[in-house]
């Protein structure tokens, strides 16, 4: 798929950073941009998951965790997975 990108600033951002021997090309450049966004998006979707369980927490909701609670977790993972349940992303992350 081809792309053009009509704003001079960021052209010459793209430009500046290829000429700097860091990337191949432009497309590196954008490449590497949206990869590292994309990386960004997820963390901040992460540290939310995170503050929204230490408002639970607060609240005094709280799964108590043991680690015999282990095989049994496992296997209703297994079951779920088998009737074609997915997981929450900020379970398992991409």
């Amino acid at each position: 798929m081809a792309m053009t990108l009509h704003s001079s600033e960021i052209l010459e951002l793209v430009e500046e950073l290829r000429v700097s021997g860091d990337y191949e090309s432009q497309d590196a450049v954008v490449l590497e941009a949206l990869q590292r966004l994309q990386q960004s998006l997820r963390d901040q979707q992460l540290r939310n998951h995170v503050a929204a369980g230490f408002v639970q927490l607060e609240r005094g909701e709280r799964v108590r965790w043991d680690p015999a609670d282990i095989p049994a977790r496992i296997a209703d993972a297994k079951l779920r997975a088998e009737r074609g349940e997915k997981p929450a992303d900020h379970v398992v992350p991409s």
